[in-house]
C-alpha cells in the first residue's frame, strides 16, 4: 500500500505523536475512566493550561468541550441572541453560522465580503438592534482570511456588540486577539491535526450573563449545554455530560507538545510553506489563487483555481502519495484546496510542490 500524505483541509494529516498518545491511553485505561473522576479533571486541567499558554487565552475566558465547531455555532446563537444577529460572510462556513441563527428563529442580517478585493471593515453598517456579530476568521471553503487589524477596526466602530469568531482553520497559527472578541471556537481535525469529534469553545463571562438573562425571560438557551452550566463545570475542570474523553486526552497531550515545540517556530514554518505553495502556483502556469487580495490570502487553507482538469490533477497527486481537497461544492470541478497546518511537514510540502510543477510540464 502506497504511503500517503494528507494535505486535505479537514480531516487532515494527524500528528504522528497521536499514535503514541493513543497507546499510552490504552495502557493506562484512559478510555474507561469516569468523566467525574479526579483523573479526568487532571486531563481537562492540563488541556486548559496548555491551550491558554499556546493560544494566549486570558483568564477571563472559559474553555469548554463540545462535539464540533458547528455545535459551537448553535450554542452561541442559543445563549447570546434574543432576537437578532449579524453575520460577515466570506465563504460557506460563515453562511452556515447565519443559517443556524435563522433555524433558531432569529432575525439575521449579513455583509457579504467581496472575495476579490481587500476587505474594508469600515464600510460595514450594522444595525443597532444586532446582539451579536459572527465572523469566520479563515473560511475553509474559500481560502479567505480576515486579519486581526481588520477585526480591530470593526470592534472600534461597534464596541458594544459582542463578536463570536470561528477560528477552525486559524489556530494555532493565527494569533487571536482576545481583547476584541467575546468567544472563539474551533474543531480539532484541522489546524490541530487530530481525528475529528471534538469542538473547543472559548467564551467570556459576558456570554454567561446573557445566557442567564435569556433563561430568566423564558427563551430557549439549550438544555445541558447552556453557557451557565458549561462555565460552572469548566471552573471545576469537568464536562457537563460524558464527553469525548479520548479526544480531550489527545488534545491535552498535543497542546503541551505544541507549546514546547514553540508557537514562533510553528508560525515561521507555516509562513515558509505558504510562500512555497503560492510561489508554486505562480510557477505552474495553470494554478492561481482564488482570493485576489494579498492581504486576505489564507496561509493555512490555500485555494487555487485550476486551468487543468481537477480530477486528473488530484488523481496524479494521489498516485504519487499525496491527497489534497477539491474545491468546495459547486467549485469542486475547477478549484483545489491545500492544507498548510503544523502537521504538514516542510519535506512533504516540497514534494507536493515538485509534483504540481511536474504535472504542469
Amino acid at each position: 500500500m502506497l504511503f500517503r500524505s494528507y494535505f486535505t483541509v479537514g480531516p487532515t494529516e494527524v500528528f504522528p505523536q497521536i499514535y503514541e498518545y493513543i497507546q499510552t491511553a490504552r495502557e493506562e485505561k484512559i478510555f474507561s475512566i469516569s468523566h467525574r473522576s479526579p483523573e479526568f479533571s487532571s486531563i481537562y486541567k492540563n488541556a486548559d493550561k496548555y491551550l491558554r499558554l499556546l493560544l494566549n487565552i486570558p483568564d477571563n475566558f472559559h474553555i469548554a468541550f463540545l462535539s464540533s465547531a458547528t455545535e459551537c455555532m448553535e450554542r452561541i446563537i442559543e445563549n447570546t441572541v434574543e432576537k437578532e444577529s449579524f453575520h460577515i460572510i466570506n465563504g460557506f462556513f460563515a453562511r452556515r453560522f447565519r443559517e443556524i441563527s435563522e433555524q433558531c428563529s432569529k432575525q439575521t442580517n449579513e455583509y457579504k465580503i467581496n472575495l476579490h478585493s481587500k476587505f474594508e471593515p469600515s464600510e460595514i453598517e450594522i444595525p443597532g438592534t444586532a446582539e451579536l456579530i459572527t465572523i469566520t476568521h479563515n473560511d475553509t471553503s474559500s481560502g479567505h482570511a480576515i486579519e486581526m487589524p481588520q477585526l480591530k477596526i470593526l470592534k472600534e466602530k461597534y464596541p458594544n456588540i459582542p463578536i463570536a469568531l470561528d477560528a477552525t482553520t486559524s489556530v494555532p497559527y493565527y494569533e487571536i486577539d482576545f481583547k476584541i472578541i467575546d468567544a472563539a471556537f474551533y474543531s480539532v481535525q484541522k489546524g490541530f491535526g487530530m481525528p475529528p469529534g471534538l469542538g473547543v469553545l472559548i467564551f467570556k463571562d459576558t456570554f454567561v450573563e446573557k445566557s442567564k438573562y435569556l433563561s430568566a425571560n423564558n427563551f430557549n438557551r439549550g438544555t445541558f449545554f447552556n453557557f451557565e452550566r458549561l462555565a460552572d463545570n469548566a471552573l471545576k475542570f469537568q464536562a457537563t455530560v460524558t464527553p469525548n474523553i479520548p479526544a480531550i486526552y489527545i488534545l491535552s497531550r498535543l497542546s503541551e507538545y505544541l507549546y514546547n515545540y514553540g508557537i514562533d517556530t510553528i508560525r515561521k514554518e507555516t509562513e515558509l510553506k505558504s510562500k512555497l505553495l503560492y510561489d508554486t502556483f505562480k510557477k505552474s502556469g495553470y494554478l492561481r489563487p482564488y482570493i485576489e487580495s494579498v492581504e486576505n490570502l489564507s496561509k493555512t487553507t490555500l485555494v487555487a483555481v485550476s486551468e487543468k482538469d481537477v480530477d486528473e490533477l488530484c488523481g496524479y497527486l494521489r498516485n504519487n502519495g499525496i491527497e489534497i481537497s477539491r474545491g468546495y461544492r459547486e467549485k469542486k470541478d475547477d478549484q483545489i484546496r491545500i492544507a498548510n497546518f503544523p502537521t504538514q511537514s516542510i519535506l512533504a510540502t516540497e514534494k507536493l510542490c515538485e509534483l504540481i510543477l511536474s504535472y504542469g510540464r
